[in-house]
């Protein structure tokens, strides 16, 4: 073969294994091609699980139930004592007794306070006697003056005697009214309607002034707790609204109308007062509830209290992650485009506090909830998301 053949061969080989050789190249891109397309459809599809749903706000968000250690104290409570000394006669009330305000709680025995009540008293008399004699006394000696038939010195001597008796007889009747005051201190009275819930006595003691006999403790209860500043401007806020707190005995959660009808049940509180001064180490603030109904509470009884709070509070399936922020997802209305509503002090996939742009009406504002408590911000609506290759995906 001549050299020139020899080339035309070898051009002809080469010319053959370039188009191999192309045709090769086209047929793998080819091949790769739906392979990249699916890989990026996957990726840009979006998992059924992390579908979000849009609710009305109302449905979704709910309000911050707070609770705070309680307990039931009496209104008031008082050792009744004798205001004197002597030997108790009569104690008729026995511990769990109901008294009213001014029942005889207890006796003493009065018979030297009596006798000394009658001496006062007859003292008194006398002296009364003696000023009366003394005014006699003075008007005569007057009425011999007028007739110039005695003299100033008889008149002088009249008015003093006459001073004399009535300071006397001013020294008996405080003296008279001593013996009274002893004499009707003598009966010891409680002072308010209440409970005995103790003796401190028994009859035939002796008992000097001011030591105690029995307690009294008031049949109205009041319920106090210690809560922090902002949660005392609630509790002090929802009994202005008027809103009823309710009580909770650890029995029942159940808020009934009328709780008199089942002691385990929620009790219905009207707030009565905030405490001023605070309970330092703690940094806590006392306040006083009243029983709204008629309840067969017993002093000392614990329990808690329980209020809804101004706050709301988003669930677990609403709080997700956008842009290194976590928060929730809401639109002012259905038509209107979403907006995400960061919560700095919240954690993804947990409940937390939320509340509404200023102007944004509850009633029509939508928060987007995801199933299994996640959120896609591709579901939402708020930008094209992209596959891990880059390339952007189709809505």
């Amino acid at each position: 073969m001549s050299i020139g053949n020899r080339n035309w061969v070898r051009r002809k080989q080469w010319g053959i294994v370039w188009r191999l050789a192309l045709l090769c190249g086209w047929l793998g891109l080819a091949q790769a091609q739906p392979v990249a397309e699916d890989e990026t459809a996957q990726a840009c599809e979006p998992a059924s699980s992390i579908e979000a749903i849009w609710r009305p706000w109302q449905a979704v968000v709910a309000p911050l139930v707070r609770e705070a250690p309680a307990k039931v104290v009496a209104r008031e409570s008082a050792t009744v004592a004798p205001e004197v000394a002597g030997r108790i006669e009569k104690l008729p009330v026995r511990v769990g007794d109901r008294v009213a305000a001014g029942d005889v709680v207890a006796e003493l025995d009065a018979s030297l306070l009596r006798l000394a009540h009658d001496e006062a008293a007859a003292a008194y008399a006398a002296a009364q006697t003696r000023v009366a004699q003394a005014k006699r006394l003075l008007a005569q000696a007057e009425r011999l003056l007028a007739e110039r038939v005695g003299n100033r010195d008889n008149v002088a001597a009249a008015e003093e005697q006459l001073r004399i008796a009535e300071r006397e007889a001013a020294a008996r009747a405080a003296q008279r009214a001593q013996a009274e005051w002893r004499l009707t201190h003598a009966v010891v009275r409680a002072p308010f309607a209440g409970v005995v819930t103790a003796r401190l006595a028994q009859e035939g003691n002796w008992v000097a002034a001011g030591q105690g006999i029995a307690v009294v403790t008031s049949a109205e209860h009041e319920v106090v707790a210690q809560v922090g500043d902002d949660q005392a401007a609630e509790l002090a806020h929802a009994a202005a609204s008027p809103r009823f707190v309710p009580f909770v005995t650890g029995h029942s959660s159940a808020l009934t109308s009328d709780p008199s009808s089942d002691p385990a049940a929620e009790i219905a509180l009207t707030w009565v007062a905030t405490n001023a001064v605070r309970d330092a180490p703690g940094q806590r603030t006392t306040v006083r509830f009243r029983v709204t109904h008629p309840h067969p509470l017993t002093a000392g009884t614990v329990g808690r209290i329980r209020w809804q709070s101004s706050a709301r509070i988003a669930p677990p399936e609403a709080v997700t992650t956008f842009d290194g922020r976590v928060g929730v997802w809401v639109r002012r209305n259905p038509t209107a485009p979403p907006h995400f509503l960061a919560l700095p002090d919240a954690l993804p996939g947990r409940s937390a506090v939320v509340a509404l742009p200023s102007g944004w009406l509850p009633e029509e504002t939508q928060i987007a909830v995801g199933r299994q408590g996640v959120l896609a911000w591709a579901e939402v609506g708020a930008r094209a998301p992209r596959s891990k290759s880059g390339a952007a995906c189709q809505r």
